[in-house]
C-alpha cells in the first residue's frame, strides 16, 4: 500500500507516482483539448491569440486539429488506464456514499462559521460527488468524440441525426468540463482546502492537516501499521503513536505501564453505539467516556489510570470506555478525531475533553469539572 505516514517528515503519502501521472495526464490533455477545440472555431485569429509567442500555430486549423487528436489519444488512454487500474485494485474510496450530499452541505456551512466539519476518511464527500460528475463528463466527451472522429475519417455519410446528437453531447460536455475545471480551481482557493494543493503536486499532504481533517483515514493507517508490526514481529515501540488534535501532555511516572495487557481495562464498563445514549447521555451521574482502540499504544497507558480514578470517583462519576473499531457511530457523532480521547458528559452535554495521553492529575481536573458543574 502506497499510503503511509512519514511522521519524521510530518507528511502523509496520499497518492502514488502512478496516480499523480494519470491525474496530470488527464488534466493537461483535457486542457489541451479545450484550447485546441476553441482554436478550431477559429478563435485564435479573431482574438489575436496566434500573435502570442509560441502560439502562432493556433491560427492554423489543420495544426489545431492535429493537436486536438493527439491530446484526445492521451486523454482517452489516461481515462481508460484510470478505470482499469483502480478497478483491478478494488479502489472504492471515490465512489459516492449515502449521505454525501447532506454532509457536503454541512461542510459548506462550516466554511462560513456555521457548525463544524465532521471527521472524514481519505476523501471528502464533495470530492466523491465531483469525481462522479467529472467521470460522466469524460464519458460524454470520449463517446461523442469517437463518433465524430469515426465520421470524419471512415463514415462521411453517417446519419445526420447521429452526427447532430454527437455534436450536441460533445459541446455540452465541453462546457461542463470547463465549468468543472473552474470549480475545481475555486475549491482549492478556499482556505480549508489549500493544504490539498501540496497533495496534488507531490502526492503527500501535511500530517497536521490530515490528522485534523481526515482523522478516520489516519486511524485506518495507524491500524494497518499496527497490524503490520504485529505480523512482522517488530517491537511495539516501533509502532507509530496516533497524533492527537492537540499536543498531548507528557506522561508522568504513573503512566509507564503502557505495555500492560488491555485485559486489565475490562474492569471498566464498556458502552456501545446501542446503549451510548442511555448509559452516557441520559445517565444521572456525570459520565467520563474513554474512546479507545485495541491497536492504540497510548490507550493502553490510560487504562491503569482510569482504574484508579474509577476506584476513587466511581460512586460519583460514571467512568466507561468505548471501542471505536466496534462502535463507529458514537465517535463520529461526538467528533472524535483521534484516540485516546476522553470526554466528560453531564446532563446529555459535553463539558470538556482531553485528546491524547494525559497524566492522572489532568484527568482528575477533568472529573472535577463534572462534579463542580
Amino acid at each position: 500500500m502506497h499510503e503511509k505516514i512519514l511522521r519524521e517528515k510530518g507528511r502523509v503519502v496520499r497518492h502514488s507516482i502512478v496516480e499523480l501521472i494519470e491525474h496530470w495526464a488527464i488534466a493537461l490533455s483535457g486542457l489541451a483539448l479545450v484550447l485546441s477545440g476553441m482554436f478550431e472555431m477559429p478563435m485564435a485569429g479573431r482574438y489575436s491569440i496566434n500573435t502570442v509567442p509560441g502560439l502562432a500555430w493556433s491560427g492554423d486549423y489543420i495544426v489545431s486539429l492535429k493537436v486536438h487528436y493527439v491530446a484526445s489519444i492521451v486523454f482517452v488512454a489516461a481515462a481508460l488506464f484510470h478505470a482499469v487500474y483502480h478497478g483491478l485494485r478494488g479502489d472504492r474510496g471515490m465512489i459516492p456514499r449515502k449521505g454525501d450530499i447532506r454532509t457536503s452541505i454541512e461542510v459548506v456551512k462550516s466554511f462560513f462559521g456555521k457548525g463544524k466539519e465532521p471527521p472524514f476518511h481519505k476523501y471528502l464527500p464533495e470530492q466523491r460527488l465531483a469525481y462522479v460528475g467529472m467521470a460522466v463528463i469524460i464519458v460524454m466527451l470520449i463517446v461523442s468524440g469517437l463518433v465524430k472522429t469515426w465520421k470524419n475519417i471512415y463514415a462521411p455519410d453517417m446519419s445526420y441525426a447521429i452526427v447532430l446528437w454527437a455534436t450536441w453531447v460533445h459541446n455540452i460536455g465541453f462546457v461542463l468540463f470547463i465549468l468543472a475545471f473552474l470549480a475545481h480551481m475555486a475549491a482549492i482557493v478556499l482556505k480549508p482546502n489549500r493544504p490539498m494543493l501540496r497533495g496534488i503536486l507531490t502526492g503527500a499532504v501535511s500530517l497536521d492537516y490530515a490528522t485534523h481533517r481526515h482523522p478516520l483515514w489516519i486511524a485506518e493507517l495507524e491500524k494497518s501499521s499496527a497490524a503490520l508490526v504485529e505480523a512482522t514481529g517488530e517491537p511495539e515501540s516501533a509502532q507509530p503513536v496516533p497524533k492527537a488534535e492537540e499536543t498531548p501532555q507528557q506522561p508522568d511516572d504513573e503512566q509507564t505501564k503502557g505495555d500492560e495487557s488491555m485485559s486489565e481495562r475490562d474492569k471498566i464498563p464498556q458502552v456501545t453505539d446501542g446503549n451510548f445514549d442511555q448509559q452516557v447521555l441520559k445517565a444521572e451521574k456525570p459520565s467520563l467516556v474513554d474512546f479507545w482502540a485495541p491497536w492504540c499504544g497510548p490507550c493502553k497507558a490510560v487504562g491503569p489510570i482510569l482504574e484508579e480514578l474509577a476506584g476513587a470517583y466511581g460512586d460519583r462519576v460514571n467512568i466507561v470506555k468505548l471501542n471505536i473499531d466496534e462502535n463507529p457511530n458514537a465517535p463520529m457523532l461526538c467528533r472524535v478525531r483521534s484516540v485516546p480521547t476522553l470526554i466528560l458528559y453531564k446532563g446529555g452535554k459535553e463539558l470538556d475533553r482531553i485528546v491524547g495521553l494525559a497524566p492522572k492529575a489532568k484527568l482528575e481536573e477533568l472529573i472535577g469539572k463534572g462534579l463542580g458543574a
